[in-house]
């Protein structure tokens, strides 16, 4: 049977098996760095032609959710799901955020993170102790 390009085989108890490395290419490693407690959100900017799997993760975190439970989500391992949101941030169709749901300062250019730190310490100034 294929699914969305991929091979699927059938164990008659177990379902659908799927190996790991099939699904992320042989890759072991996401090329950008998540831990299990990592927010990642949909960026709104996916390209048209992205792979059925990946378009499953960007509907899983159109709002910041973290790493482990999109891995639950998925029913996949975690390392599985690290790449393929790595995959999906260096697309531009996710970004990592932090707790408040704005792109984590290191996934900025150095441009962009100045001008958020002196946004910070303006607002700093202003408040009134």
């Amino acid at each position: 049977m294929n699914d969305g390009g991929y091979h699927v085989r059938y164990d008659d108890e177990a379902g659908p098996v799927e190996r790991p490395f099939a699904l992320t290419d042989g890759r072991t490693e996401p090329a950008v760095d998540l831990d299990l407690v990592s927010l990642v959100r949909a960026s709104g900017d996916a390209p048209h032609n992205l792979d059925p799997l990946l378009h499953e993760v960007l509907g899983i975190c159109a709002q910041a959710t973290a790493v482990a439970e999109i891995a639950a989500r998925l029913h996949r391992p975690i390392v599985v799901a690290k790449i393929l949101l790595s995959d999906l941030i260096q697309l531009g169709a996710a970004v990592r955020v932090d707790r408040l749901g704005l792109p984590a300062i290191d996934d900025t250019d150095p441009q962009e993170r100045l001008r958020m730190l002196e946004d910070l310490l303006r607002g700093l100034r202003r408040i009134e102790v």
